[in-house]
Formats: structure tokens, sequence, C-alpha cells
């Protein structure tokens, strides 16, 4: 769809073509590996690759469930689940913006070494798989991705098509 004098992309209909997107499918079995830092409480970070070896999931546990610092871990690793899982070559990124957060309180892990922050400590996870990666950091987008959260399964791949709202992954449709 475009419409005469608008700025080339603002109304395009990427439905069908396009940008590509990652779909991380839900696989039954994922291969992945937990790491234990000892310090105040124990901490657990567990990473899971998907279909390729790409790293797509982490899942972050420490003290006891209903605790704040419990909450706020287990929020940072579903909002880098859900973004590796949109475009795994962000993690270096993600392990470099991490990486020099500090707190009151140092973890140490045997393999990766200390850090002062549960948000360190998953950039040593993080730079660990990012060593793994070949292609580097990705470059900018070109715009704003057409596709947003599908509210039924909730993955990144419900795209506005027409006057409508159709998930590509489960079928999805708000008409």
């Amino acid at each position: 769809m475009f419409r005469d004098t608008s700025i080339i992309g603002v109304l395009a209909d990427y439905a069908g073509e396009g940008l590509p997107i990652s779909a991380f499918t839900d696989l039954d079995e994922r291969l992945g590996s937990t790491f234990k830092f000892k310090g105040p409480s124990p901490l657990y970070i567990t990473a899971n690759q998907g279909e390729e070896g790409h790293l797509r999931e982490v899942f972050l546990n420490t003290t006891k469930s209903g605790s704040t610092i419990h909450g706020m871990s287990e929020a940072l690793g579903r909002v880098i689940s859900v973004t590796l899982q949109h475009d795994y070559r962000l993690i270096g990124k993600i392990a470099r913006t991490l990486e020099d957060i500090s707190s009151d309180s140092a973890w140490i892990s045997g393999k990766l070494g200390r850090v002062y922050s549960i948000p360190a400590a998953l950039a040593k996870v993080l730079e660990f798989y990012a060593k793994h990666e070949t292609n580097g950091d990705p470059d900018p987008y070109p715009g704003p991705s057409p596709y947003s959260a599908c509210p039924f399964c909730g993955k990144l791949t419900l795209c506005r098509s027409g006057g409508c709202s159709q998930c590509i992954s489960c079928g999805f449709s708000s008409c």
C-alpha cells in the first residue's frame, strides 16, 4: 500500500514480503547450561539454545520466590529472552551493556570468575555464548519492525495487513 506524497516506507505493507523475522519455535528439548554463582544468595543462570545453536533464552533464579530481587531477576531474563528470540545477534551488545553494572555484593563462579552484580553475572554468561557467534553485531534496523507481539501466542509475529492484524505463527486474527 502506498499513497502519493507520503514518505517512502511509512505506509508500506510488509505482509508476505520484506523484513525477515527470526522465528523461535517451541522445541520439545533445548540444549543449555546452568551456571552457578556463589554470593549473598546463590544465583543460577540457565542459558538455552535454539535449533541452530544460537542462544535464545535465559533464566535467572535467585533467593526465594516472591522477593523483589527474584522478581527483578526473572524480569531481566524474560526481557533478554524476548530480545534474543527476535534477533540472536544482539547478544554481544546486551553483554556489553550489562557488564559494568555493580552493586554492594559480589558473586563468584568457578568457570566465569567474580562479578559485582546480577546483571554483570548475566553479561559473563552472554559473553561466554557470544564467543561462538561468528556474525558479530547486526546492522541497525532500516526502520521499526512491522511485527508486534501476538496476544494469543506471545511471539513477535503479529503483522498488520489491511484493517486487521494476523499472527503468522499461530494464525490469530483480530478480524
